[in-house]
C-alpha cells in the first residue's frame, strides 16, 4: 500500500507492506524509499515533545531517536495493515500533511 501526502511544496510517500514501512520524499528523492531509522535527521521535534514533554531536556537528536523508537513500538502493537494505515494517516495529518492518494 502506498500513501502519498503533501505539505506545502513537500511530497511524502509512505510504503506499507505489513508492518514494514518505508518513506520517500521530494527532499530525499521521490523514488528512493528508506526505513524510518534513516529519517532521524528529519522529523518534527515539537510534535514529539507535544506527545512526550518529559523529553524536553534531551538533545534534538535524542528526541528524534526516541520518536522513531516510539513510532516503531506503536506499529508493532497494531494487528493489521489497515490499522497501520489508519495510524499513519492520523500521525501525518496531525503533523500538517494532507493525504493525496492511496494506492
Amino acid at each position: 500500500m502506498l500513501l502519498t501526502f503533501n505539505a506545502g511544496r513537500t511530497i511524502l510517500k509512505i510504503n506499507i507492506l505489513g508492518k514494514k514501512i518505508t518513506f520517500a520524499s521530494t527532499a530525499l528523492g521521490i523514488n528512493r524509499f528508506i526505513p524510518i531509522e534513516k529519517l532521524i535527521l528529519m522529523g518534527n521535534v515539537q510534535g514529539i515533545l507535544k506527545e512526550r514533554p518529559d523529553f524536553s531536556g534531551m538533545s534534538e537528536r535524542d528526541i528524534k531517536f526516541e520518536g522513531v523508537r516510539m513510532f516503531k513500538e506503536k506499529i508493532d502493537t497494531l494487528k493489521t495493515q489497515e490499522e497501520v494505515k489508519n495510524y499513519i494517516l492520523y500521525e501525518m495529518e496531525s503533523q500538517g500533511y494532507r493525504l493525496i492518494s492511496i494506492q
